[in-house]
């Protein structure tokens, strides 16, 4: 070695520096990490840590609580004087929920959506729940009959479950979304509008849960309620509306929360809203929703927000996007047209 060289003169490099705390291979032109550097990617590492051990708490949390919601509805069922057309409902979808919970173990999308969707409906089930001889609505007015089915008197306390439970799931959305945004260098703006649009397409998606809960879900009281309003708005069939109109909410609440086949979903579901404040004689009353009855404002707000996904469809974080990354429309000519609706 020359008296002039510098034994500890750093090599001159165009390598990027580690940062996950790994030295670099033998003959590698990047720079051998010093002292300084190492408790950086430390600090670094120990944070990812530090939020996987997050989401996974959470998700043992949601499991736990979605157990305490079905054992606490299981215990309902079978000591208070519920119907079987409720108890048939309320089994299915606390299997569903359970279903989805162990799902969510996983750290899928679609069973947090799945998740959220179960839980809406299991809290709203037992929140709304009609125990014992209802009242018979017979001479009630239109917004005595709704008030009856919409408040119920339920199960005391358990509709803070529901919610907590629904806390819990929103905490791992915004975990995933800051996950996906932190993880991206060239696409965050992008990504941000995606998780913000799948925010409120899950929203809308789930603000059809208590309408299809009462319609066709709830019992027979409910059912009947429903019926004798449907009456009263003129509607011809009115049971066989109502059936039809529960079950265009299930559809839309489903496809929206899951973002499957979102495009179809959100037509079918905006168009829905239209009619609704058509056919429920909303744009007659007003504009303002606070009205008596209640005027328009709020339907057609809901209605022009659900048509926003008939042009972007479900986006990245969605089960359309599951589906169109196995490329099976691809393959199938026949199946082209389709495809255009997954995209």
């Amino acid at each position: 070695m020359s008296r002039n060289q510098r034994p500890n003169a750093p090599m001159p490099t165009t390598a990027r520096p580690l940062t996950d705390g790994t030295e670099p291979v033998s003959g590698s032109t990047a720079p051998v990490l010093t002292l300084a550097t190492r408790p950086n990617s430390k600090i670094r590492k120990d944070g990812v840590m530090s939020k996987d051990n997050l989401l996974r708490s959470l998700q043992r949390a949601s499991l736990a609580v979605a157990v305490l919601m079905i054992g606490w509805g299981a215990t309902v069922l079978r000591g208070q004087a519920v119907t079987p057309w409720f108890s048939t409902s309320a089994a299915i979808w606390m299997a569903l929920l359970l279903v989805s919970a162990i799902w969510l173990l996983r750290g899928s999308f679609t069973a947090l959506a799945a998740a959220g969707l179960t839980t809406a409906v299991v809290g709203r089930l037992f929140s709304t729940l009609q125990v014992g001889t209802p009242a018979n609505g017979s001479g009630a007015s239109p917004s005595d009959l709704l008030l009856q089915v919409e408040t119920g008197p339920g199960i005391p306390g358990y509709g803070y479950l529901g919610l907590l439970l629904g806390l819990l799931l929103l905490s791992q959305f915004i975990l995933l979304a800051i996950d996906a945004v932190r993880s991206s260098k060239n696409d965050r703006e992008l990504l941000i509008q995606t998780w913000a649009l799948t925010f409120v397409r899950l929203c809308v998606g789930l603000m059809f849960v208590p309408h299809f809960v009462g319609h066709i879900f709830a019992g027979p009281h409910q059912f009947g309620i429903y019926t004798q309003y449907f009456a009263g708005l003129g509607l011809p069939f009115p049971a066989a509306q109502l059936v039809l109109a529960g079950a265009v909410e299930v559809i839309a609440a489903i496809g929206l929360s899951l973002g499957l086949c979102t495009r179809i979903t959100a037509c079918l579901g905006a168009f829905y809203l239209f009619l609704t404040m058509l056919l429920g004689g909303h744009f007659n009353i007003g504009y303002v929703w606070i009205l008596p009855d209640g005027g328009y404002e709020f339907g057609i707000f809901w209605a022009i927000v659900t048509a926003v996904f008939i042009v972007t469809g479900g986006g990245r974080v969605s089960v359309d996007n599951l589906i169109r990354q196995t490329q099976l429309f691809e393959h199938r000519p026949e199946l082209r047209a389709a495809y255009i609706h997954f995209t």
